[in-house]
């Protein structure tokens, strides 16, 4: 779990021997404790900061004052998982701040891992999520979490193969920008999920496949979502369906807007996809008939019956528990033919196995298994750090590095602000 430094907007008094400390805080952390903080008879405000084994430094003398500087994972704000059983160990804070360059703006994320993760070496399938403040976490939800990791848990115990599970979380009002690449003129909403889509395709899969033992290719990768989140990952499954071959479409928004129809004919059928979605009679007549009409259009367009589910529950409502009681069979159903016991994931090519290649006249250089990633920046020092070049790279390449000094150069591969392949190099002039 990501540990965060807390430094110097919310102001909190911290009571201690030698007198009050009065702390500055800053960062999303910052924001969740203003939000959980008590306050106190004369008015000020006070708040559980420290866990047990923190340790706090600071001058003696009863107006003692100075800077409490913590390292405060986000156990030490939500409880430890011990004291908040909703939450299970396999499930990680992966990033606070993970930058959508396509958005210019942050969004937490959270990453679920396969119980047996730590201790082998498998790769997995992956399933992007939406509203991932929902999935995991009762405290963090908006009515109800799903129990994803407790239900990954449980068909794993039960011998399921595993998943590796990320989730995004909405971005609170600008969810139903984010959710919809078409613009809702009534509700004066939507329109960017589009470049969200970008965002999923182009910056965050290629790091989490550079970050984790993923199976990367679209047979091994999926989308799940409700409402808007259906709505966002069945437009991002027909967008990209050289990238994904599974959706799980829950309880869909497609009355937002009818663009979500012509979008669907206008890609037509690329690949095999395997579409699961359910609704409930009680979400109304408009999500029904919407839902069929997807599932016709879907039809028409060469899925076969078999590549598609579809299930009306007469006890459905638009709710989380709703979707936390069917998330599992969609899981089971969307990943069920994969033989992943017999996968050769030797032979699949993930940003973890890059290799740097250069020609004969030292004059061009690729990166190996890059692929199509948005975003990577090639840095090459000479060994003695005293000459750096920056090169943007789409793709394997190749790039030009006649101007590079000759000699043993390091070549770095940085994607999203961290390094992921380091590799040495020798160039003959």
């Amino acid at each position: 779990m990501k540990n965060y430094l807390l430094t110097l907007i919310c102001v909190f008094a911290l009571q201690c021997a030698f007198g009050q400390l009065q702390v500055r805080l800053t960062g999303p952390q910052a924001e969740y404790l203003a939000s959980n903080a008590t306050t106190n008879s004369d008015g000020s405000k006070s708040v559980n900061l420290f866990q047990e084994n923190s340790k706090v430094k600071f001058s003696s003398g009863s107006n003692a004052t100075g800077t409490i500087e913590a390292s405060i994972s986000w156990d030490n704000l939500l409880g430890s998982k011990s004291d908040n059983p909703s939450v299970q160990k396999n499930v990680y804070l992966m990033d606070m701040d993970f930058y959508i360059p396509q958005l210019e703006r942050n969004r937490k994320v959270w990453v679920y891992l396969p119980p047996d993760y730590e201790t082998s070496t498998k790769r997995y399938p992956v399933i992007y999520m939406q509203d991932g403040q929902n999935l995991f976490n009762e405290k963090t939800s908006f009515s109800g979490e799903w129990k994803v990791d407790e239900t990954m848990n449980a068909l794993f115990n039960a011998g399921d193969y595993g998943a590796i599970i990320v989730a995004v979380e909405n971005g609170g009002w600008r969810r139903l920008d984010e959710y919809s690449p078409w613009y809702n003129n009534q509700l004066e909403a939507g329109g960017e999920g589009k470049e969200y889509g970008e965002f999923i395709v182009k910056t965050l899969k290629p790091y989490i496949d550079a970050t984790y033992r993923s199976l990367p290719n679209r047979e091994y990768t999926g989308l799940i979502g409700s409402s808007m989140g259906g709505l966002i990952s069945h437009y991002v499954a027909m967008e990209y369906q050289e990238v994904f071959s599974k959706v799980g479409v829950l309880s869909p928004s497609f009355w937002f807007s009818k663009e979500a129809y012509t979008h669907t004919t206008s890609k037509g059928k690329r690949g095999n996809l395997k579409y699961y979605t359910i609704a409930g009679q009680g979400e109304g007549n408009e999500m029904l008939s919407g839902l069929n009409k997807m599932v016709d259009m879907l039809g028409t367009m060469g899925h076969g019956s078999e590549s598609i589910r579809k299930i009306i529950h007469p006890d459905g409502k638009h709710s989380e528990s709703y979707w936390a009681r069917e998330f599992g069979n969609a899981y089971k159903w969307l990943f069920a033919d994969l033989n992943l016991e017999n996968t050769p994931t030797a032979e699949v090519k993930t940003l973890n196995d890059l290799k740097v290649k250069i020609d004969d006249s030292y004059s061009k250089l690729w990166i190996k298994h890059l692929k199509n990633v948005e975003g990577a920046q090639i840095n090459i020092t000479s060994e003695d750090g005293k000459y750096i070049k920056k090169f943007s790279i789409e793709g394997e390449g190749p790039i030009d590095i006649s101007g590079v000094t000759a000699g043993k150069n390091i070549v770095n591969v940085v994607l999203q602000d961290r390094v992921i392949h380091t590799e040495s190099i020798m160039v003959s002039r």
